[in-house]
């Protein structure tokens, strides 16, 4: 998982909208290999200590597209649900 500690404004957004368009994404690379639970549950962590405020005014300078805005706004929580039930919490 690559930054997973970092909370890179663009990775969080483009992983929610990677899982938006392939639901088993986390699954795939868990089988394949690419990742392991502990690198999930780091990226989980990290998203829970996320600064929204900052992330949103980062957000609005990336000015994604109108169908994505909502996916953006919205990708940290949507990234935590899916990590507590890929994680089983």
């Amino acid at each position: 998982m690559f930054r997973k500690k970092d909370n890179k404004t663009r990775d969080i957004f483009d992983i929610a909208l990677a899982l938006q368009k392939d639901k088993n994404l986390f699954d795939n690379l868990l089988n394949k290999g690419k990742i392991e639970k502990q690198d999930l549950l780091e990226f989980k962590e990290a998203l829970e200590n996320l600064n929204l405020a900052k992330y949103h005014s980062q957000i609005k300078i990336i000015e994604p597209i109108g169908k994505y805005e909502d996916i953006a706004l919205n990708a940290p929580k949507f990234l935590i649900n899916k990590l507590k039930t890929l994680l089983l919490y």
